[in-house]
């Protein structure tokens, strides 16, 4: 079976290559493409990544694919985005007048942004559709009409050995009003500014817990100025704020490094309140308890990560049941092992494309 995986990264190219997707900085393109991609390969597929620039026409593919799947333009700037979806759209019509099979892997809330158009006329061409989470499934329903597969996000790195370091001392420190002398070392990564100020929206409570326990924060997203003002104004609460760069050798070591994970979440965010679980899934496979916004997506997790408004009371509970941390982990890591690991995924996306070929 051959299979082109149609990416929007600002240039023509076709490429065998799935670690361009499969390496990338960028989530989306490692979670929903590269990683996928390199699991259906052991598989037997046949995987072209194909990429066209605004203005570009539909390069000569080496074959004719069986199955096109396409997905979200990255790109955001008005006309741009518009040339992108524009161009996505051509090779969709195109490659099904030619007899290829069109997949749409809606892994966004397209319809509460201007990419609203772009995913309607997808979603009417899609012979399949896929996407990432519950809550857009039933809007896919809602919008469009059309039936969805769930498929989620795999794996990624090495599965971590649970861990979570009691501190005693701090608790101790906490019921006597007096700061903690080892800190809590606290992680949040992201690869969007958007999910960026869901962290600032739990700044003051952070701040407040900072005046009783000792924090550390580490924070992964590549630097823009909005991200470093961001970590100034955390250092500024007395939060002691790291900002790296994002690399996965960085996510390996600052998970590894860490107590526990923030994931908040906007929930008043249309876009934000659909997000994937992709963030609380590594942090769980890493072995580190996720203290977690209350979207859907994450709701689904509840049992194994801590869900909630205020992440003030989600790390006083860790802090005050250890065992029960690490129980959360233990069991959220058997239940990503047997549904999300890369070759459970790629078998999700197979059994899509195997269907559309005995049409």
């Amino acid at each position: 079976m051959r299979v082109a995986w149609f990416i929007d990264l600002g240039r023509s190219f076709i490429s065998e290559d799935i670690r361009i997707c499969a390496e990338h900085v960028m989530a989306g393109l490692r979670l929903r493409i590269g990683l996928p991609a390199q699991a259906l390969a052991q598989q037997g597929v046949l995987n072209t990544l194909v990429s066209i620039a605004p203005g570009d026409a539909l390069p000569v593919l080496p074959a004719r694919p069986d199955i096109a799947v396409f997905t979200k333009p990255y790109i955001y700037g008005d006309a741009e985005r518009d040339r992108s979806a524009s161009r996505f759209v051509d090779a969709a019509e195109a490659l099904k007048r030619n007899g290829t099979a069109v997949v749409f892997d809606q892994t966004d809330n397209l319809f509460a942004d201007p990419r609203r158009a772009y995913a309607l006329r997808m979603l009417e061409l899609a012979d399949a559709v896929i996407t990432c989470s519950t809550i857009l499934g039933v809007l896919i329903q809602e919008n469009a009409g059309r039936e969805s597969r769930l498929v989620p996000d795999p794996l990624e790195g090495k599965r971590g050995e649970p861990e979570f370091a009691a501190r005693r001392r701090s608790l101790w420190a906490r019921l006597r009003h007096a700061p903690a002398g080892a800190p809590l070392h606290l992680l949040w990564f992201g690869g969007q500014p958007a999910t960026f100020r869901a962290l600032m929206r739990w700044r003051s409570e952070l701040a407040r817990l900072a005046r009783r326990q000792s924090l550390q924060l580490d924070v992964v997203m590549n630097p823009v100025p909005e991200i470093e003002a961001g970590v100034a104004q955390l250092a500024g609460e007395g939060i002691a704020t790291t900002l790296h760069a994002w690399s996965p050798a960085t996510m390996a070591e600052r998970l590894d490094a860490c107590d526990l994970v923030l994931l908040p979440a906007d929930t008043t965010n249309p876009r934000s309140f659909t997000a994937s679980s992709n963030r609380l899934i590594a942090a769980l496979w890493a072995g580190r308890l996720p203290i977690a916004g209350p979207i859907p997506s994450y709701m689904e997790f509840a049992d194994f990560a801590w869900v909630g408004d205020n992440p003030v009371s989600g790390i006083d509970w860790a802090l005050a049941h250890p065992q029960g941390v690490l129980d959360r982990l233990r069991s959220g890591q058997a239940r990503l092992a047997q549904s999300f690991s890369a070759a459970a995924v790629a078998t999700a996306w197979g059994t899509v494309f195997q269907a559309l070929g005995r049409r």
